[in-house]
């Protein structure tokens, strides 16, 4: 779904063991307010949209109607570390955002960026009952390629159909009412650690909103930013925040793989502060004005002035050489590619035959990252950016805005999902059930 070129700026507490079966997709809003919520390491931002289309059955078109952002207190990593810390912070920029658009919203899409998210790829075969598929076709096959899957204790967020193929002729959608023989299916379940969901939910419940849906960081950053050829030839999606990095690979227009590097911006930021020995806000401010990662002979003669922690007056400051600064930020931006790059091949055919990596999120703007990620991943890379022609004020330009944008484009439309068949989620309840009695065990005969 694209996003409307005329967009406007204006003024369970316990969640069962057993992971909850994806719904059924939502349809496109015909009317009214769409919300996401970026949960990141150091800001969580609020983004509120009205959807309107343009005449009977026309494309719907989003207005951008209000947002707000806020320092991410009580958050680590993407994770809930404090509660209380984190429902307030999620009110002040659900607030500012309702405050700007002069309405309030209650569903709210969001974006996680923590719970080390596993994708993992089943296929099922099955014979038809009829001569035509029908659901329950879809459902058997669905079942027998889950019939493996090892989830542990971790949740299912998303249980995606990656491709269809009946006798032998493959399609991306259904085939429900076509005629054939031998029905196959290929699918992506991506799961999540359940204490991370449960803490946030419980921190999102608190603030009195509803989830209307989780969404991978790196996905709603690909739907914020990659052109639809991007995402249907094959595109590795690099989402760089503060603490943590966010792997997703697009290929035949859905997310086939999502993965995490706990790395990010932050990182280079405390090198700095350690290196230099300067205070953590300063060294932020270092590597906004003066961070690259492209040595230049004129750096060894360009001086910055460095603000010693703990000291005052003019023996506080001292001088470095840009290059000095450069040292120290590129071999950790190289550690983070090489760890991108393990992830990319671990992840096997699906990632390993793109070609192309776009980056984004706030450490992309580094200068020569495109360079040094093109040396580091053998990719054509780009840096990501919002697309051309959308009516933004300058502060929504900024690749850290990314998501927030993206998933307010999931929320136009939300991927297609599986309903989780009753022999499937059956199994999988089983299996949960036997490794915890493991468990137990292990704990009984160890303590």
């Amino acid at each position: 779904m694209k996003l409307s070129r005329k967009i406007e700026e204006t003024s369970m507490t316990v969640v069962p063991l057993h992971p909850a079966p994806p719904t059924k997709t939502q349809g496109v809003p015909r009317a009214g307010l769409v919300a996401g919520l970026d949960i990141g390491s150091t800001k969580i931002s609020c983004m509120i949209g009205s959807v309107n289309r343009k005449g009977r059955g026309g494309e719907p078109e989003l207005h951008i109607k209000g947002f707000g952002t806020t320092a991410s207190r009580g958050i680590h990593a993407g994770a809930v570390a404090n509660l209380a810390d984190a429902e307030r912070a999620i009110r002040v920029a659900v607030d500012t955002a309702e405050r700007m658009a002069g309405v309030a919203v209650s569903d709210i899409y969001v974006g996680i960026s923590g719970g080390r998210p596993k994708s993992m790829r089943f296929s099922g075969s099955a014979r038809l009952h009829a001569s035509t598929v029908q659901q329950g076709d879809i459902d058997r096959v669905v079942a027998q390629a889950l019939m493996t899957a090892q989830v542990g204790t971790r949740t299912i967020l998303h249980l995606s159909p990656l491709r269809f193929v009946l006798d032998g002729v493959p399609t991306d959608v259904a085939p429900i009412g076509m005629h054939g023989q031998q029905l196959s299916i290929d699918v992506s379940l991506l799961t999540i650690e359940t204490p991370f969901l449960q803490n946030l939910s419980e921190a999102i419940d608190k603030a009195h909103l509803s989830v209307a849906g989780y969404v991978p960081a790196a996905h709603a950053s690909g739907l914020g930013c990659l052109a639809e050829d991007e995402q249907t030839l094959g595109t590795v999606l690099i989402e760089m925040g503060s603490a943590v990095t966010s792997i997703g690979v697009f290929k035949h227009g859905k997310l086939v793989h999502a993965d995490v590097v706990p790395l990010g911006g932050q990182h280079i930021t405390h090198d700095i502060a350690r290196v230099l020995c300067t205070s953590v806000p300063h060294a932020e401010r270092l590597k906004t004005l003066y961070g690259g990662l492209l040595a230049f002979g004129k750096d060894e003669h360009d001086l910055i002035s460095v603000s010693r922690i703990g000291e005052q007056g003019i023996d506080s400051l001292h001088q470095i050489a840009r290059s000095h600064l450069t040292a120290i930020v590129r071999p950790r931006m190289e550690e983070i590619l090489e760890l991108v790059g393990e992830k990319i091949q671990n992840a096997g055919a699906p990632a390993t035959t793109c070609r192309r990596a776009v980056l984004s999120g706030g450490a992309a703007a580094l200068p020569g990252l495109r360079e040094l990620s093109r040396s580091v991943l053998g990719l054509e890379t780009r840096i990501a950016h919002v697309a051309q022609g959308l009516r933004l004020p300058d502060m929504l330009r900024q690749p850290s805005s990314i998501v927030s944008i993206g998933l307010l484009a999931y929320a136009l439309d939300p991927a297609a999902q599986l309903v989780m068949p009753v022999q499937a989620q059956a199994a999988i309840e089983r299996q949960q059930l036997g490794y915890m009695r493991r468990v137990g065990r292990w704990l009984a005969d160890s303590f």
